[in-house]
């Protein structure tokens, strides 16, 4: 066999075994799966007037939540949740922002306008977002109470209770007895360190991450930040441009030589 053509054949199978070691590098290995989440806010007396309550760092951007029931919900991607005290005026805005809900766009600012004009009632919430696929959680519940007079709001943590998959409580997680202060502008949870940063610069509404065990943020795989990962691709990448060229050149000298 003449070389041109040993060289292209070599190339070729070598190219192709480098392509699949890059496709594997990139197939996320198994890991935590999602778990719902619902919410039951009581309050300690009565809402103020005209005032309702509203959730950000959901799916959708933003939830109204009724107190006294139990309310499901989607959490948002890369926000942490919190909890406002609103203008019932505003409702049909944060409608709007639901149905148009793209993180980093006009109804991101939005969101922020109606969150300013308002209260806050708590600090961004720790909510575990996932769990291993063999658990028997299915639901993470949160409990909590508000407390507001129109001009300050605060929450307390009741409870966070772990659910299977019939609704039968797994374990419960005790929270607060004390109505601890709100900060304004709170710092993201420390086990939320490694979430993507919220699009703007306005304080995120979002939510966080798992107390149990191996519990990874939303939006992070297994590997952690997968630098290692990164850094195997380039790799793979610059060998996959050398031997391309080979392969490249091999035929060129075919093509003119008649090997």
């Amino acid at each position: 066999m003449s070389h041109p053509r040993a060289l292209c054949i070599l190339g070729t199978c070598v190219l192709v075994a480098l392509a699949s070691g890059v496709a594997r590098a990139n197939v996320a290995p198994p890991g935590l799966v999602p778990v719902k989440h619902s919410i039951h806010v009581d309050v300690e007396g009565a809402l103020p007037p005209g005032k309702v309550l509203l959730m950000t760092g959901t799916f959708k951007g933003a939830a109204v939540i009724d107190t006294g029931t139990l309310v499901p919900f989607i959490l948002g991607r890369y926000e942490f949740v919190r909890l406002y005290l609103i203008d019932a005026g505003d409702l049909p805005k944060v409608e709007a922002i639901r149905e148009n809900w793209v993180p980093g766009t006009s109804a991101y600012e939005a969101r922020s306008a109606i969150t300013d004009r308002g209260l806050p009632c708590s600090d961004f919430l720790k909510i575990q977002r996932r769990d291993t696929p063999t658990s028997p959680v299915k639901e993470v519940r949160l409990f909590y109470t508000i407390k507001a007079d129109g001009k300050s709001c605060a929450s307390k943590h009741v409870r966070t209770d772990r659910l299977s998959e019939l609704g039968a409580v797994i374990d419960s997680e005790p929270g607060s007895t004390q109505w601890p202060a709100v900060d304004a502008q709170p710092s993201a949870p420390a086990a939320d360190a490694a979430a993507p940063p919220p699009p703007s610069s306005s304080p995120p509404a979002a939510s966080a991450v798992a107390p149990n065990r191996g519990s990874l943020p939303e939006g992070t795989s297994a590997c952690g930040t997968c630098a290692a990962g990164a850094h195997a691709d380039d790799r793979y990448a610059a060998w996959l441009v050398l031997l391309g060229a080979l392969v490249w050149t091999g035929r060129r000298a075919l093509a003119r030589g008649g090997f």
